[in-house]
């Protein structure tokens, strides 16, 4: 009896083959190679046909931003579909590496993430840039759904972004 519920259990709460085959390695399927130079990165996704920029600013102690990695940023259709419209990188919210925004200012990760720089508040959070370096829309916070993050890929490529804020958009939250 032991070795049965043992085995329903195993089935019941175990992963679809599904969803272990579709999900794959944030780092590697989600993020481009990254050089913190945000002019080399436009210029790489006006080559590649891309729309521009999808920055995410994330920080190394972030539970919320590992969640995200963990469960929206590792799904085939999320990645597939935001490295086929976006050059996509990571800046690190506290991080002392150098950066150089569009302009060509170099900054270090957190001064170009903070007030200085483009206002960013808190990880994780997502800046859309177009392919000369314009602000498209940002994302403040944790997305919890494949759905939801899709829909504020959607909001950026169909161009709605230039008729409705993304804030008074309740449902790309």
């Amino acid at each position: 009896m032991k070795t049965f519920l043992f085995l329903l259990a195993l089935v019941v709460f175990a992963p679809s083959h599904e969803a272990l085959a579709q999900a794959r390695d944030a780092d590697t399927h989600f993020f481009h190679p990254g050089f913190r130079d945000l002019p080399e990165e436009l210029e790489l996704a006006r080559k590649g046909g891309k729309l521009g920029l999808a920055i995410m600013f994330e920080a190394e102690d972030c539970p919320p931003c590992k969640r995200m990695k963990r469960d929206i940023l590792s799904q085939a259709q999320v990645q597939d579909y935001y490295r086929k419209h976006f050059r996509v990188v990571s800046i690190d919210f506290n991080g002392d590496q150098e950066v150089v925004d569009p302009a060509g200012k170099t900054w270090t990760e957190k001064r170009y993430a903070g007030k200085e720089g483009v206002g960013i508040r808190g990880t994780p959070s997502f800046l859309f840039l177009d392919l000369q370096g314009r602000e498209m829309t940002r994302n403040y916070g944790e997305i919890r759904s494949v759905d939801i993050f899709m829909k504020l890929g959607a909001y950026v490529v169909s161009g709605a972004w230039r008729e409705k804020d993304l804030r008074s958009n309740p449902g790309a939250r």
